[in-house]
């Protein structure tokens, strides 16, 4: 009896000291070990926000007295200019109403900045092609902000939708708000570069260089047509 005593506990203590070793070979995976792993992983990547034309607000928001008083000078300056310069008279569509601003915005997907919601209430674009932000940028009305928001999330796979079209050329070419990043050129197919801060710099900018008060990139000229048009410094 005692000897089968003996080879069971040596047995035993064969057995434990297997497992011991077995165990430094094999550690389990302990919480912290896959916090770690957690932490050195990849972020996942946020995704773009979608391209939802018809999704934006159907009020039209404020405008500040001194935003409003802003852009109209800021036209007041171009208009002055274009009378006395440029023979072509400009055929300005009417100021839009809220209703249709509503409803372009509501098209767009986004809320209008202030300051476009003032232009378009000034200008509803223009019928003649007789002035245009440099170099070739006509002011679109809100029937096109409309439209062109919807075609451009359709069919243009570099529109991500986060930006409201509110002057083009013949070309697929815009400009457009960025509401948090201001203003953007778009060439097809994407992104082509930034231009101002926001509109009312845009309009701002684009009086001081037709009065000469600034040099830009791309200066006033007079076309044969009796029109307003760009050249490259």
């Amino acid at each position: 009896m005692r000897v089968v005593l003996a080879i069971f506990l040596v047995g035993g203590l064969v057995i434990a000291l297997a497992l011991a070793v077995g165990g430094a070979h094999h550690p389990q995976t302990t919480p912290a070990r896959m916090d770690a792993a957690r932490s050195t992983a990849a972020p996942t990547p946020t995704p773009e926000p979608p391209c939802e034309p018809g999704s934006g607000p159907e009020e039209v928001g404020a405008v500040p007295a001194d935003v409003q008083e802003r852009v109209d000078r800021a036209w007041e300056r171009i208009e002055k200019w274009l009378d006395a310069t440029v023979p072509s008279q400009v055929v300005w569509n009417p100021p839009a109403a809220d209703a249709a601003i509503a409803r372009a915005q509501r098209a767009a997907g986004h809320a209008f900045p202030p300051d476009l919601v003032a232009s378009l209430r000034r200008h509803d674009g223009v019928r003649a092609a007789a002035f245009t932000f440099p170099p070739y940028f006509v002011p679109m009305s809100t029937g096109e902000i409309a439209a062109d928001a919807g075609k451009l999330c359709a069919a243009d796979n570099g529109w991500d939708g986060r930006g409201i079209p509110f002057a083009r050329d013949n070309g697929g070419w815009y400009l457009y708000i960025d509401p948090v990043s201001g203003v953007h050129e778009h060439a097809p197919g994407g992104t082509a570069g930034t231009r101002d801060a926001s509109l009312a710099a845009l309009l701002e900018r684009t009086a001081d260089v037709l009065e000469g008060r600034r040099t830009d990139v791309y200066l006033p000229v007079v076309g044969a047509d009796g029109e307003l048009g760009w050249r490259l410094r």
